[in-house]
């Protein structure tokens, strides 16, 4: 890859980090939940000493979680930035290995840029990449594992794949649930082209069953904290699992998936409290995009099938086992892996156009490529303006209650710290019904 490469992808996280932590200390205006949830996880856990990197959130994923926020939260003069700053970084690293992976397939340097642009601004992925919740750290796994099986499928670097799957994998089973769904199907993948391998199989093989073990052996010391603490470990998942309640039938479950992750229409999306999740005016993936992601799903299918399988097996299950689904947070990890598909679609277009012009004129050669370069960029700019428009709206604020807003939560940290001294740890609700009694210190 050349130089040139570098310092676009350079360019392409230094943008995206750069969108996500302006205004991060006052946009969105109040703290989500989830997010308030794992800082009030964090302060417990440090002041009864209890905080471990094999223990739990409040949610049931890794402590590593609550500890990489913790810490960046007290790093920063405990604010809201350093609240969120950690999944503004690790989505902004997602975005730079969508950069690497698209213009590997593509080699087409200026479309790659644009659709990485664009996949920075969307709307559903800059929410969830400024707001605290861990969620959107896995779009980072899925981008290192897709990356790695490029590498050992494509390119046959067997080390290089293996190493970049090993490090997703382990990411995905330490971040937030739906990640430990990633391991399991990257193994599959590279098992089924490992057994097809004509060519050095047995090395195929080998760095298979090495990466399997790295990745056993580091997850082991979690892997023994949920075997010993079953029910914390998967309350939230049970919380949400189908298993839990039927709010549908299994045809209209699978029915509401399909067409949600074809179409990605605003009303597939929102109902209930999860209405707060993307905007229900706008698109959370525009049209034209998703004409294009499925015209790059099709011809992944033919090209590139273990991305298509690693992109399905990484979102249905978890979408098609759980309630109140298409969700948006639960599928925001795949949201670069869309993009990624999107262009695969753009760059087949241009060159069918091309060889449907046939021309020998650099200025006819160029256009197709500079049209939808330009195109992509305007859509990445104008997702950008909605995003800030949308997020600023009162009715999109008080839809993502029950939230601390930003004007409280100084008040609020102080009666946290001041209650969990007293060893009560009061979520957002029952603080608020407390928060101007004798109990508190807020007033």
């Amino acid at each position: 890859m050349n130089r040139r490469a570098h310092l676009y992808a350079l360019i392409i996280f230094f943008f995206a980090l750069l969108v996500r932590i302006v205004f991060l200390d006052s946009i969105p205006g109040n703290i989500n939940p989830d997010a308030i949830d794992t800082l009030r996880t964090y302060i417990w856990d440090s002041s009864h000493a209890t905080l471990s990197p094999v223990g739990f959130n409040w949610n049931g994923a890794s402590a590593i979680n609550t500890i990489i926020i913790g810490t960046s939260w007290k790093l920063f003069g405990e604010s809201i930035f350093g609240l969120r700053l950690p999944s503004a970084l690790f989505s902004s690293l997602s975005i730079a290995v969508v950069f690497y992976l698209g213009y590997m397939i593509t080699k087409n340097l200026w479309l790659t840029f644009a659709f990485a642009l664009a996949t920075a601004t969307n709307s559903w992925f800059l929410n969830f990449s400024r707001s605290g919740w861990e969620n959107v750290w896995n779009s980072l796994s899925v981008m290192l594992i897709a990356l790695g099986l490029n590498f050992f499928i494509s390119k046959r670097l067997y080390k290089a794949g293996s190493l970049l799957v090993g490090v997703g994998s382990l990411l995905g089973l330490y971040f937030y649930h739906p990640g430990k769904m990633l391991f399991p199907v990257a193994m599959l993948i590279l098992f089924v082209y490992s057994i097809a391998f004509k060519a050095n199989k047995l090395s195929a093989i080998l760095y298979l069953f090495i990466t399997v073990f790295a990745v056993s052996i580091l997850f082991i010391p979690q892997f023994i904290s949920i075997v010993q603490n079953p029910e914390t470990a998967t309350n939230r998942i049970s919380t949400v699992s189908i298993n839990n309640h039927y709010d549908v039938s299994p045809s209209e479950q699978i029915k509401r998936n399909l067409i949600g992750f074809s179409l990605f229409r605003p009303q597939d999306f929102n109902f209930g409290s999860w209405s707060r999740y993307i905007s229900d005016q706008e698109y959370p993936i525009y049209p034209i995009i998703t004409l294009l992601y499925w015209l790059g799903i099709i011809v992944s299918l033919i090209k590139f099938p273990y991305l298509s399988v690693f992109y399905l097996l990484s979102i249905l299950p978890v979408e098609l086992l759980s309630q109140h689904t298409p969700d948006a947070a639960r599928a925001v990890h795949i949201v670069p892996m869309i993009f990624l598909f999107a262009l695969i679609g753009c760059s087949v277009l241009i060159d069918w156009l091309d060889k449907f012009l046939q021309s020998k004129s650099t200025i006819w050669k160029l256009l197709p490529t500079a049209t939808a370069t330009c195109f992509v960029i305007v859509v990445a700019f104008f997702q950008l303006s909605w995003y800030f428009s949308w997020i600023q709206k009162s009715q999109t604020l008080e839809s993502r209650q029950p939230a601390i807003w930003l004007d409280e939560y100084d008040i609020w940290e102080t009666d946290i710290s001041y209650f969990i001294e007293k060893d009560k740890n009061y979520n957002i609700d029952e603080w608020r019904d407390i928060k101007n009694t004798n109990y508190g210190i807020s007033d």
